[in-house]
């Protein structure tokens, strides 16, 4: 196993930036139908979070909320964020997220 070191770091960071560099993904499949959203808010994966929050920033503001399904915390939090969904849904300028954090996203 190498180690990566700060030269290493910088460099892979600006190649990154320039665009000549993609980063390889490791993700559920797509969720389509009605697993795409959990009413009305939508359901990211690895391959869908790029797409979803980094280049639609253009166009509208992105909340992801990363969650696990046994957390309490998490599981307290879900009818909030589904609350928020609902306030913001006319408004087409927010678009309110979830994300499985056991997934692995890189």
């Amino acid at each position: 196993m190498s180690v990566l070191t700060h030269p290493h770091t910088y460099s892979l960071t600006l190649t990154r930036l320039a665009g000549e560099a993609t980063p390889s993904l490791r993700s559920q499949s797509e969720p389509e139908g009605r697993d795409a959203s959990d009413g009305d808010v939508r359901v990211l994966v690895g391959s869908t979070y790029e797409q979803t929050v980094l280049r639609a920033a253009r166009t509208h503001h992105t909340v992801v909320m990363l969650y696990v399904p046994w957390c309490s915390r998490s599981k307290r939090l879900a009818p909030e964020w589904l609350a928020l969904a609902q306030r913001y849904k006319r408004d087409g300028g927010l678009l309110v997220a979830k994300l499985d954090a056991r997934r692995r996203v890189q």
